[in-house]
């Protein structure tokens, strides 16, 4: 029972999180465990996270919290059986290629690229990765 009130805490307290858009890097987004643990929740309120996620790349300015919900995007679309197809529903793509080309316009502009930017655009560009790979454990060998 105590693990069961462990991992709903963890989950609890994701969730606020990303609808607060108040990402950190807390243990839950870059914990394998918690994301095979937990994405299905994902599925609830009609993938109402993910839209949240999307929404957070589309509208936040602070480039730390879009390099989380990009690692949290690209972490669901790995774990979760139907991931690609879900993303692909909600067009969770659009926004990070938006990130990408952003990145490169930047770059083009200004050869003093800050580093917070490249940051976001490895991020970026890691979860556009796990979008397209088709088959994500060969990689991983």
């Amino acid at each position: 029972m105590e693990k069961n009130v462990d991992d709903l805490t963890s989950w609890d307290k994701y969730k606020n999180e990303v609808l607060a858009s108040q990402l950190e890097w807390s243990p839950p987004h870059k914990s394998t465990k918690f994301w095979q643990e937990n994405h299905l929740k994902f599925e609830e309120d009609n993938y109402l996270l993910l839209q949240k996620l999307k929404e957070i790349l589309e509208h936040t300015r602070d480039p730390k919290v879009k390099c989380i919900a990009c690692w949290d995007i690209g972490e669901f679309v790995r774990i979760h059986p139907q991931g690609k197809l879900i993303s692909k529903s909600l067009d969770l793509k659009t926004p990070i290629m938006r990130i990408l080309t952003e990145s490169e316009k930047n770059r083009d502009d200004d050869k003093n690229v800050d580093e917070d930017t490249q940051k976001l655009a490895k991020e970026a560009l890691t979860a556009l990765q796990k979008l397209m790979i088709t088959n994500w454990e060969y990689l991983q060998q």
